[in-house]
Formats: C-alpha cells, structure tokens, sequence
C-alpha cells in the first residue's frame, strides 16, 4: 500500500462525502421531479373535470335541490305542536260553565271576536266540552 500523507487523506475522504452527497441528493431530487410530475398530471386531469362541468349548471342544480327539500320539509311539518295555550283550553270550560263570550274575553284578556271565533273552530273541529260532551251551537252564543 502506498503512503498517503494525512493533508491527502482528509482531502480524499472529504472528495468520497461529497460525492456521497451528492448522489443522495440526485436520487432525492429525481424522486421529487417525479411525485411533482405525477401531481401535475392529477391537477390536469383535475382542471379537464372543472371545465367539463359548467360551475353554474352545477350551482343551479344545487339550489333547485335544496328549494325543494326546503319547501318539502314545511309540508310535512306540523305548523304547531298539538297543544292549545292554556288559556284557550280554559275558553271550553268557561263556555260550558254559562259564561257569555263578553265575560270570557274579560277574564281570559282576549277579544270578544278571538273568543267567538275559537268557539266556533271548536265546535266545526267536532271540539268536546270540559265535561266530555260534544258541543253544540248552541253551546257557542
């Protein structure tokens, strides 16, 4: 073996690092051009999709879908829950008790009108009294 001198062998051995790195960085290098060229051809592939549908076609469609879900949802939903307020589940009872309208309305702190007209929506909605009979016509005035 021939005898390198120490100046040498640290210029050598530094020489065999870069090369080392060196190619590393190659084949990094060459790994990232080809992910980027794989990425490119997927966001082209991507823009062909964009511009084959119309975005507005797409957004009108959505909307119409939505309007009608919208419109379909307050069909079907009960405009209430079922339950009267308690002071119109008292106007049955106050009515069947005698009490004229006038009297109701005063008590109840509703209008003489509002009390006739849910008299009257009772007895069409075949309505029961407090005591569990049907009301009649005249039960109302």
């Amino acid at each position: 073996m021939i005898p390198i001198d120490p100046k040498t062998a640290t210029i050598l051995a530094l020489g065999f690092i870069s090369i080392a790195a060196w190619c590393f960085a190659g084949n990094r290098i060459s790994r990232h051009r080809r992910l980027l060229a794989v990425l490119h051809m997927e966001l082209a592939a991507a823009r062909r999709c964009m511009t084959d549908t119309p975005r507005t076609e797409t957004a009108r469609d959505f909307t119409e879908t939505l309007d009608t879900a919208q419109i379909r949802l307050r069909q079907e939903s009960p405009a209430t829950t079922g339950q009267a307020p308690e002071k119109y589940r008292y106007l049955l009872s106050l009515a069947e008790r005698g009490m004229n309208p006038s009297e109701i309305s005063t008590t109840l702190n509703i209008s003489v009108a509002e009390v006739e007209q849910l008299l009257a929506l009772s007895a069409v909605s075949g309505g029961r009294t407090a005591r569990g009979n049907a009301m009649q016509q005249s039960d109302i005035f």
